[in-house]
């Protein structure tokens, strides 16, 4: 079912950035007005013309099924998202924790991310974390920049499992000046 939901948004977002009833009207028309123009004894191609059109039509049929298939593959890269595999005490790291992730896509060095947590009830921002390092493996190493302190006691702890974190590559401008206030002081 999630496949058939995804290939339906996918569809949706395709389709809705060029098609609209106007565009089905201007066409409509036009192809009406095309069957009316010919001439009442039809329209003779060459073998060299006929050859050629069915070149031309095939090609924009292969060059569009690369399209929908390239865009695709995109579209569906880009649901996968960045995933939170593990905390991992290490004193090389300012906090003394590393954070390894996993991308569908490389992530830059020095990249920030949002590390949020399901805690009682909402999802809240944990932490904001920097990109490193890649493992040989492809597995991403993060630090904290900033870290809420209630979350790192928990963290530290063991309080808090895989599951209830998630990793959020954009960055909002509410967790920035939280961040950069709380550092500020």
């Amino acid at each position: 079912m999630d496949t058939v939901r995804r290939v339906a948004t996918y569809c949706k977002l395709l389709f809705s950035s060029f098609f609209s009833w106007w565009w089905a009207v201007l066409t409509g028309v036009a192809s009406i007005l095309s069957f009316l123009s010919l001439p009442l004894q039809g329209v003779t191609f060459s073998p060299l013309a006929l050859s050629c059109c069915l070149l031309a039509v095939l090609l924009l049929v292969f060059l569009t099924l690369t399209t929908v298939y390239r865009g695709w593959m995109l579209f569906d890269r880009q649901l996968t998202s960045t995933q939170f595999s593990g905390v991992c005490a290490n004193d090389e790291y300012p906090e003394g924790l590393v954070f390894l992730l996993n991308a569908p896509l490389p992530l830059p060095n020095g990249m920030l991310l949002e590390l949020r947590r399901d805690y009682n009830g909402a999802e809240v921002v944990a932490a904001v974390l920097e990109v490193v390092e890649s493992t040989a493996s492809g597995q991403l190493q993060a630090q904290s920049v900033w870290m809420s302190p209630g979350h790192k006691r928990d963290l530290r702890l063991k309080k808090v499992q895989t599951t209830d974190l998630t990793v959020n590559p954009m960055l909002y401008r509410r967790t920035l000046s939280r961040f950069v206030s709380t550092d500020s002081e």
